[in-house]
């Protein structure tokens, strides 16, 4: 496959999952700012629920859903339908039998967290509806990934973007109209889990590989997944706790009013991470191809380029946030989350440079480094949480941020460095100077004039930085030769009636 090929496919996959992650970040934040008007208390206890939750359905699924995206790929391009079979009903059956484990060792446990680590008994009921749906949530995942693997990334955007965000505000509004509860607001919730669920094994078995109508005889490979996932479950663990023990230890040190206006900053910061997540949609399995292949030259020439577009567009991200940050809380969350507008800055650059690690991590997988990035993982999550401990007495919720902000960076920069030490592949290129350049200018421009986007005006603002931004790398030329044809390529789809 061609480098043009490639990146076309990657882009193709990417508008496709783009526009669903679009879809689903609007709603998403919809869903918050609606959850976060009942107030920081509220919000602050679902949101501890939420992570909680997330803790025990990264256990469950046990890094399974990433072999499977990894395996279903390899053994798609040797045309090995036995084994791809054999990975996938593996995948389920220890998910499912692990997932019902801990859903029912968590719902005994709810009281015991919620009021012995949290001190707060509200937060048992949200616990035990939450923890009930880990096995749909579990296998959802397996089925998702099997989708992607055969690089069908809209039915991801479908089942999980569309559908789980769809039902879920469906369902809050009703609980809202009807007066707001915890334990409503977790219904709801609970809801677009299951309805994601029901929709992701429908594209699976209909649209993608009919693991349970079809006649083919599985090739069992538990042996195989589990040396290949269980590394990486230990990892998106580690890097989930990371994402979440500022908000668990401001719960344990503060309150949860405190934990709900720090949950303010979170998912507008995220935004920094919205084209890589849209990118790795179909990344890993293309460059899996390319490894299996044999053909270097394109997988690096690929992992540059998608490299080089992450540091962009998140640059774009930072510069919006760190100009217009108070205007953001305030239309979003309103005026009582007004205190994460710094936390809010400090989480965008920290993940800014963590963003790096999304190409770099998936290269590493592709070569069968999971061991060393979950080594890399312990690093950084025992320096947040040091970081966390020492500064969120002190500084609250600014020094949440710092320690999470740092540790993120930190791995992404050993990440960085690992890549390019054990794969000989280099990254720093020209290209990003040419492009960095005219975002930095024009951010300052729309800094200087910042006066000017009061009220909702802000929100040109912001969309002023990016085409104001890619207007001048064009006409400056400031992009590499793979990237001219297919902006060439792109504008004479656009020209064709």
């Amino acid at each position: 496959m061609s480098n043009d090929g490639t990146l076309r496919k990657i882009g193709k996959g990417a508008f496709v999952f783009i526009l669903g992650l679009a879809f689903s970040k609007l709603f998403g934040i919809f869903y918050k700012a609606l959850v976060a008007r009942t107030g920081p208390y509220n919000y602050g206890v679902l949101s501890l629920g939420i992570g909680i939750f997330g803790f025990f359905s990264m256990i469950a699924t046990m890094g399974l859903d990433l072999g499977v995206t990894k395996y279903v790929a390899y053994y798609r391009q040797k045309i090995d339908d036995q084994r791809i079979k054999g990975i996938i009903t593996s995948a389920m059956k220890l998910a499912f039998t692990f997932s019902l484990i801990l859903s029912v060792i968590g719902f005994f446990l709810a009281e015991t967290i919620a009021v012995r680590i949290f001190h707060n008994k509200d937060l048992v009921i949200v616990l035990r509806i939450l923890l009930l749906i880990i096995p749909f949530d579990a296998l959802r995942k397996i089925f998702i990934s099997t989708t992607k693997a055969f690089q069908y990334v809209k039915f991801e955007t479908y089942s999980r973007d569309l559908i789980e965000n769809l039902v879920k505000l469906g369902v809050t509004i009703v609980v809202l109209l009807i007066g707001a509860s915890v334990a409503g607001l977790s219904v709801a919730f609970a809801s677009g889990i299951i309805a994601s669920f029901i929709a992701s094994v429908y594209f699976m078995e209909r649209k993608v590989f009919p693991v349970f109508r079809t006649k083919i005889v599985s090739v069992k490979q538990y042996n195989e997944l589990l040396t290949y996932s269980w590394p990486l479950l230990f990892t998106s663990l580690l890097f989930l706790l990371s994402l979440w023990t500022d908000s668990f230890l401001i719960g344990y040190f503060k309150d949860a009013s405190v934990v709900g206006k720090f949950n303010a900053a979170g998912p507008i910061a995220f935004l920094v991470y919205f084209l890589p997540q849209a990118l790795m949609a179909i990344f890993l399995p293309i460059i899996t191809d390319l490894k299996a292949s044999g053909d270097k030259e394109t997988l690096e020439s690929t992992y540059k380029t998608i490299t080089r577009w992450i540091f962009i567009s998140g640059l774009m991200v930072v510069a919006a946030i760190a100009i217009f940050n108070k205007n953001l809380i305030m239309f979003v969350f309103g005026d009582k989350y007004i205190e994460a507008s710094i936390p809010l800055i400090i989480l965008a650059v920290g993940y800014f440079v963590n963003s790096y690690i999304f190409t770099a991590q998936r290269l590493l997988m592709a070569f069968d480094k999971t061991r060393l990035i979950f080594a890399d993982t312990i690093v950084s999550f025992a320096v947040n949480i040091l970081l966390a401990s020492w500064l969120i007495p002190k500084y609250g919720m600014i020094g949440a941020a710092t320690a999470t902000a740092s540790s993120f960076a930190m791995l992404s920069i050993i990440t960085m460095i690992q890549s390019k030490l054990i794969i000989k592949i280099k990254t720093l290129e020209k290209w990003y100077v040419f492009q960095a350049i005219p975002v930095i200018a024009t951010t300052s421009l729309i800094f200087y004039f910042r006066s000017y986007f009061q009220g909702l005006y802000f929100i040109l603002g912001i969309l002023l930085i990016p085409m104001i931004s890619l207007i001048i790398i064009y006409l400056t030329k400031g992009y590499s030769d793979i990237e001219k044809r297919l902006i060439i390529d792109a504008i004479g789809k656009l020209k064709k009636p």
